[in-house]
């Protein structure tokens, strides 16, 4: 869809995107394992308390740093994509421009929680206008699709 505009830049951006879809499920794995071992702890008595803190404390330190790493990417991504949409005109100026100011905000925030893990909390809700404009995107491609005249202009 993007690729007439500049294959290179789409490429990286796709690649950006996969590579926060695959972290993302490395640390939900991390977030499972965690609730397995709460669990079976529990039930099953293998363990003394000590070493199921410790491994539980692991995990939940691999899944927080495995979100923030799918921030990072996830931000860089989509400031490519909305960077391409603008380009392109298949979105409003407005809703793309949003989008690269937003991701760039989430990458932001995303390396000032690796700096700073105690405020991550907080650093969170700056990151909530990049999920919003993520779903206004994703409405408007459902509802109003690609615009034809953009996609014309786009490939001269």
């Amino acid at each position: 869809m993007l690729e007439p505009v500049n294959k290179r830049l789409a490429q990286l951006a796709l690649v950006l995107r996969l590579g926060a879809s695959f972290v993302g499920a490395a640390s939900l794995m991390f977030r499972v394992a965690q609730a397995r071992l709460y669990t079976a702890s529990e039930a099953e008595s293998l363990f003394t308390t000590e070493p199921v803190r410790a491994v539980v404390g692991v995990t939940k330190r691999g899944a927080g740093v495995g979100v923030v790493t799918v921030w990072m990417l996830m931000g860089a991504g989509a400031a490519l994509f909305f960077l391409l949409f603008l380009r392109s005109r298949y979105l409003p100026r407005a809703l793309a421009g949003f989008g690269i100011v937003t991701s760039v905000l989430l990458a932001v925030v995303a390396v000032l929680a690796f700096v700073f893990p105690q405020r991550t909390n907080e650093l969170k809700l700056f990151a909530l206008p990049a999920l919003l404009i993520e779903i206004a995107t994703a409405l408007w491609l459902l509802i109003k699709g690609l615009q034809p005249r953009a996609t014309t202009e786009a490939r001269a």
